[in-house]
């Protein structure tokens, strides 16, 4: 740029020749640098512990506002319970997406935690039409119980903090970590007055301040704290298992976890579509990153949870007729920190009516209705959407491929049989399981519904 004449009241009215740029601007790793460390000037007469004092560090970096530092407020056991969440890689659900936007996303998945915005939530507007409320208190009571355990960000709508003390309160949530930072003039105040008295860990602002920049900054924070080990050692990265209670492991997003990873509904081990069908139903379902599942018949979740994790920018909707079913699926969902899976408790079809239209089916089970099942498929499933059966009987296997014949698709069947090797004293043997047949069927991308 050619010079021209500057001249800067700060100075006392000094001239220089050149550009604003050359005189004012630094290095963007200048720029990093010295923004912290005139921060870090500005806080240290606050004396903040250490994890509070990071977190206040990022908030008025991203804020540009070094009086938060000192009106943030912290849950005794609030930096604890957050950093045990990331190391335990649970899910980060924040309500808005001007929130997700603002988290790092390499130290994201550096932990291997998986991020959502309440707000997408597909039934929500629906619940908020039909309950009279605002959208964002719509997602977070759809989410419910997906709220377990996992760290969750409210950085816009104080409606959405309200919903959500309302579960807590209710017992129908139970988050590691409220980090409530909603902004406004209606119910933010009050919003986080009321998330101030609540024994749930928080981190929290009183009054109107706050904002989708400072919650992100708070996570940002967190995350950085539990990557960097400050106060106890991050599992590595690397590590593909993690224990949790109860015996189960929790699997980081990888094709084909083990069938041990799953609890099953009663005592029987056949209750639970097996590690190798379930690898060649999903290879055969041909999921995208935002593809919409149905899961009917989805026992103790292993098709529909696996999806979910492949499907990470999509939903999964699982049915199933069995009440302890439904309970069971919805705990590994929660064990393997799976936010994208929801399971409904009804009779299919039926219960298939009020979900969003699937890009892909799996049918696990069909209580006697597998005609009408695959009725209900067709009417709704998307162009290009693929639909699978697995089947035990040669009479469902009839029944399935003589139904998707009559509406016009050329069904695929592959019957699969397994064996896996046990010990026998000190030899192996060969131990087979139950032959499963896959039946599958693609829409014609223009096909009429």
């Amino acid at each position: 740029m050619s010079g021209v004449d500057q001249t800067d009241s700060r100075q006392g009215g000094h001239t220089w020749r050149g550009s604003l740029l050359d005189h004012h601007g630094l290095r963007p790793d200048a720029i990093y640098a010295e923004s912290f460390a005139r921060i870090d000037a500005l806080l240290a007469p606050l004396e903040l512990p250490d994890g509070e004092l990071d977190i206040a560090r990022r908030v008025v970096h991203a804020t540009g506002d070094p009086a938060l530092a000192s009106m943030l407020r912290f849950h005794p056991e609030a930096i604890a319970a957050g950093l045990a969440a990331l190391r335990a890689k649970r899910p980060i659900v924040v309500d808005v997406r001007m929130v997700a936007v603002g988290v790092n996303t390499a130290w994201l998945a550096e932990a291997g935690c998986d991020l959502f915005c309440a707000i997408e939530e597909p039934l929500a507007e629906a619940r908020a039409v039909r309950r009279g409320i605002t959208r964002s208190a719509a997602a977070i009571e759809e989410l419910g119980r997906r709220l377990d355990d996992a760290v969750v960000v409210v950085g816009n709508a104080p409606t959405a903090l309200l919903a959500l003390l309302d579960l807590v309160d209710a017992g129908a949530a139970r988050p590691a970590l409220i980090i409530g930072l909603p902004v406004g003039f209606v119910a933010a105040a009050e919003s986080k007055d009321e998330l101030m008295r609540r024994d749930t860990p928080w981190i929290s602002l009183p009054g109107l301040h706050g904002g989708s920049a400072a919650a992100a900054a708070t996570v940002n924070a967190l995350l950085r704290l539990a990557l960097d080990g400050s106060t106890g050692e991050l599992q590595p990265a690397v590590d593909r298992t993690t224990a949790v209670d109860g015996g189960l492991v929790v699997m980081s997003t990888l094709f084909g976890f083990p069938d041990d990873s799953l609890a099953r509904r009663g005592p029987s081990p056949n209750l639970i579509t097996k590690r190798e069908v379930r690898a060649v139903a999903l290879a055969r379902l041909g999921l995208r990153r935002t593809s919409v599942v149905w899961d009917v018949g989805t026992g103790s979740g292993s098709v529909g949870i696996e999806a979910a994790s492949l499907a990470s920018a999509g939903r999964v909707y699982g049915v199933d007729r069995h009440p302890e079913a439904v309970a069971v699926a919805e705990d590994n969902a929660r064990a393997q920190g799976i936010m994208n899976y929801v399971v409904h408790w009804g009779e299919a079809p039926q219960a298939l009516a009020g979900l969003p239209d699937p890009d892909a089916v799996f049918v696990g089970g069909s209580g006697g209705h597998l005609p009408a099942i695959i009725d209900m498929i067709v009417a709704r499933l998307r162009p290009s959407g693929r639909v699978v059966v697995a089947l035990a009987t040669l009479e469902h296997l009839h029944d399935a491929v003589t139904r998707l014949s009559a509406h016009g698709f050329s069904p695929d069947i592959t019957t699969l049989n397994v064996a896996r090797s046990a010990s026998v004293g000190s030899l192996t043997r060969m131990e087979a399981l139950n032959p499963v047949s896959l039946v599958s069927g693609v829409r014609g991308p223009e096909e009429e519904r």
